[in-house]
């Protein structure tokens, strides 16, 4: 891929190129409002326009995408809030599961041994 990129960037350096040797006539710019004018070649003129078009483009491309990173990032930030609560409700759930246990059999919460003592003549189950 990256060859095919070089390929093609060298093919069109050589036709701007061959494009500005064979251009070189001067041609007047006037700008209508301003009382002045400029003499530039034929090829600045066609490949300064070329370049104000890739800018522009630029741009343009470009401007939309703010507001998108823009909602991306917020979007990131109310995710890790989220997040985070999450695991808080997680650890608040275990607590009180835990302590539900705990609830249901005292025993266990006192440390008392529930080891059931077989009685004279009966077998411990």
């Amino acid at each position: 891929m990256r060859l095919i990129s070089w390929i093609l960037s060298l093919i069109i350096a050589v036709a701007a190129v061959l494009f500005a040797v064979s251009n070189r006539a001067a041609v007047t710019l006037d700008f209508w409002p301003f009382p002045f004018s400029l003499d530039v070649p034929t090829y600045l003129t066609v490949l300064g326009g070329l370049l104000v078009g890739f800018v522009v483009g630029g741009f343009l491309g470009w401007a939309p995408m703010v507001t998108w990173k823009t909602r991306a990032r917020m979007r990131a930030s109310e995710i890790q809030v989220l997040r985070a609560r999450a695991e808080r409700l997680d650890k608040r759930v275990k607590e009180l599961e835990t302590s539900a246990k705990q609830a249901e059999n005292p025993a266990i919460s006192s440390g008392e041994n529930t080891e059931v003592k077989a009685l004279p003549g009966k077998t411990a189950v």
